[in-house]
């Protein structure tokens, strides 16, 4: 249950998240959360060091990329504003609206890694029952129809599945998988019916949705969960034989990429086709273009979604060739070219649905050491998910080294602080396990 003598820092930035994506509902922007993020942020780092409070922090190193880029933002975005120079001569250069919103964030960021264990145990606490509803409304959301389905998205999303609380259904799927791990991670036991209830509610929950990258990256976290149930060291009660497993990662290696080329090829319109695949490579070969052009000091926050159709920087997206030779697929990549190539010049924004670029347009080369320093966390994870044998944080883990989905084929920047919170976490469970302790008594 959770403390509520031990409601701030983590908890609080949940809250404040719940409550702004709540009143979107009722057309409140929610860029208002930024100026609240840092108003409440300043004030969490003031007392803090007022009260001269000792605060355990299981990663200097992401602290330090976080004040890095905090500094590294706000000294370019004053240089700018003083000097009024820019050798970019691009539109949308380092707007100062959005950097101010990165900066929020990352002061978000900065705060989760200072909050004490047993806020962060709370924050967790609030996480498994976000999900938990979440799973409730997918029920009334697959029964109501979509005229009065006010758990869904817009139409320009497709009517997925966002909830209540949320107002996209790419944050809805973050909770969900967010969620699922978080629940076994304090779990005391996991028997084998606890599991399979659970993997069935919440993939009954995440397939609402209808976000591919959400269903992927669900299918990668359980590889790893049933691939972890087979060693000698399971993370659950029970333990798997290593046939069921292989038959198990064959059924899934094998089906899921079948199902999604036999989509292409029918040209079947559903939420598993290829279709906005296409173009979302398109959008990722543009944005390697306009890195390259911003670089070394990138175009500031926001100008990813901005920058990506403006004719500014040039392009030769129509050169570019389909590597699979295969007709109907050929034609279908040829078709979106063209379309996407007529919209440059346009003032039209686009998500770069790709959490890395988000990093590498805006900051150029620090970006690049960024996004490097992601990907290592990332190889950690999926090492030692493969080799460590006693690992305390396998869940927390799994959805660590199953956000390089996430991150590559979705924009998550403004909840990029869940996975924070997550790694966060960490040090609560390999420190109470390697001392045989509960997590109740952090």
């Amino acid at each position: 249950m959770i403390n509520f003598r031990h409601i701030h820092g983590s908890p609080i930035i949940l809250c404040i998240f719940l409550v702004v994506s709540l009143l979107t509902r009722f057309n409140i922007s929610f860029s208002i959360i930024y100026p609240i993020f840092v108003s409440y942020c300043c004030l969490f780092l003031i007392l803090i060091l007022y009260n001269n409070g000792k605060v355990y922090i299981s990663n200097n190193y992401i602290l330090f990329i976080n004040l890095l880029a905090f500094s590294y933002l706000a000294l370019v975005i004053t240089f700018y504003g003083l000097t009024g120079i820019s050798d970019l001569n691009l539109p949308h250069s380092w707007d100062k609206l959005s950097t101010y919103a990165l900066m929020s964030l990352l002061l978000v960021h900065i705060v989760i890694l200072m909050t004490p264990l047993k806020e962060t145990l709370n924050a967790l606490i609030i996480v498994k029952y976000v999900s938990y509803s979440l799973i409730v409304e997918s029920f009334l959301f697959y029964v109501l129809p979509q005229s009065v389905n006010f758990l869904s998205s817009d139409a320009v999303s497709g009517y997925r599945f966002s909830g209540l609380f949320l107002n996209s259904y790419i944050k809805a799927g973050v909770f969900l998988v967010a969620g699922y791990v978080i629940q076994f991670q304090l779990a005391r036991v996991v028997s084998k019916k606890r599991f399979l209830l659970t993997f069935i509610l919440y993939l009954i929950a995440i397939l609402a949705t209808k976000d591919r990258t959400t269903i992927l990256s669900f299918i990668l976290i359980n590889i790893f969960l049933v691939y972890r149930s087979t060693l000698s060291v399971s993370p659950f009660k029970f333990k798997l034989r290593k046939r069921l497993f292989a038959l198990f990662f064959i059924l899934v290696t094998v089906s899921v990429p079948l199902y999604l080329w036999t989509a292409v090829l029918q040209k079947n319109v559903n939420a598993l086709s290829f279709e906005s695949s296409i173009h979302r490579v398109l959008i990722n070969m543009r944005a390697y273009e306009v890195f390259e052009s911003v670089l070394p000091f990138g175009s500031g926050p926001g100008s990813q979604v901005r920058l990506i159709y403006d004719d500014a920087i040039p392009t030769n997206i129509l050169d570019v060739e389909m590597p699979v030779k295969n007709d109907r697929l050929e034609n279908e990549f040829n078709r979106k070219k063209d379309i996407f190539y007529r919209e440059i010049g346009s003032s039209k924004k686009i998500s770069t649905h790709n959490t890395y670029v988000d990093f590498l347009i805006p900051m150029g080369f620090f970006g690049l050491f960024i996004v490097i320093s992601i990907f290592w966390g990332q190889l950690k994870c999926f090492a030692r998910l493969l080799f460590v044998k006693k690992n305390y944080i396998v869940f927390n883990e799994a959805l660590i080294l199953s956000s390089f989905i996430l991150f590559s084929f979705s924009s998550v920047l403004n909840i990029l602080w869940v996975f924070m919170l997550i790694y966060r976490s960490n040090s609560i469970f390999e420190f109470n396990k390697t001392r045989g302790l509960n997590v109740s008594s952090v």
